[in-house]
């Protein structure tokens, strides 16, 4: 009777691992049935839906999504141009910091980054003259992101000018005065950057000798564009690339520094206001945004 029984146990036992051996094999077999042919597909087999696997095989199916979804993402990026590789890297660097606190990060257009050019037509003969004079004299590679601003002083003044950011330096200039550079700052010497939770474009650049800019970018073209997201992202991909860091402080109302004196800065929205303005206020400045 023990002989029957452990024959039988052992049939079992032998059954049920065919069983498994089977599910496996099928599970396997139908995987590169599905995805045999995706290198050729439109979407790289993006909308492929994968078979349910056995219990056994449920972490081993999270590798393959993950071996898959890492193949997808070098096939797509493989393809793009050196300029089109750092705009996409520019973006991941945005989203995985701004994603889920701010809305309007421009992600769906492309960044373009030195906007000074396009913005101002005009005047755009003399900005690529100084942007030049200013690469021969500090030998920068490239440009990483310009854009008219609103800025805002330790003496409380504010002033129209443009900033313009390269891989070595961060460049505050006059556009008034044929885009005189008025500031220099390294970009060693930033430490951080700044923005509102709210719907705005103020940017506080932070600097290691506490002399914090303080801007809002404007004279944008179309006018309703966001590049807040771009020039975070841009810089955050930059200093990455340079093993350096870049802290991002998303908040409301914002601390920054102002030649040694601390001061917040808070966006408020206010009827019949047509383009964002600083002013003054107890605890530091109010950057006055249209309202409707």
């Amino acid at each position: 009777l023990a002989r029957r029984r452990y024959r039988q146990m052992r049939a079992a036992l032998i059954i049920l691992q065919a069983y498994r051996r089977y599910k496996v094999k099928s599970y396997i077999r139908e995987v590169n049935r599905r995805f045999k042919n995706v290198q050729s597909m439109k979407d790289y087999g993006r909308h492929v839906k994968w078979p349910t696997p056995p219990k056994v095989l449920r972490k081993f199916e999270e590798s393959l999504k993950s071996i898959h979804s890492r193949w997808w993402a070098w096939t797509l990026i493989k393809g793009l141009s050196p300029e089109e590789t750092l705009q996409v890297r520019a973006k991941v660097a945005c989203l995985e910091a701004l994603k889920g606190q701010r809305a309007d990060l421009g992600l769906q257009r492309g960044w373009e980054g030195n906007y000074l050019k396009r913005d101002s037509p005009d005047t755009a003969s003399s900005f690529t003259l100084i942007s030049s004079m200013l690469q021969r004299k500090d030998k920068f590679m490239r440009v990483l992101f310009s854009c008219n601003v609103r800025k805002i002083n330790r003496f409380h003044k504010t002033e129209n000018r443009a900033v313009l950011i390269t891989d070595r330096h961060l460049y505050k200039m006059d556009p008034l005065r044929q885009y005189k550079p008025m500031k220099s700052i390294p970009l060693y010497n930033v430490t951080g950057m700044s923005i509102s939770s709210g719907k705005d474009q103020l940017v506080v650049f932070h600097t290691k000798d506490s002399r914090d800019l303080v801007v809002c970018l404007q004279g944008m073209v179309p006018a309703n564009e966001s590049r807040f997201g771009e020039l975070v992202g841009t810089l955050l991909s930059h200093f990455k690339s340079e093993k350096r860091k870049l802290q991002v402080n998303i908040a409301s109302p914002i601390q920054c520094s102002m030649n040694g004196r601390k001061c917040t800065i808070i966006v408020e929205p206010k009827i019949n206001q047509s383009q964002p303005d600083f002013t003054k206020s107890r605890s530091g400045y109010i950057l006055n945004v249209p309202g409707n």
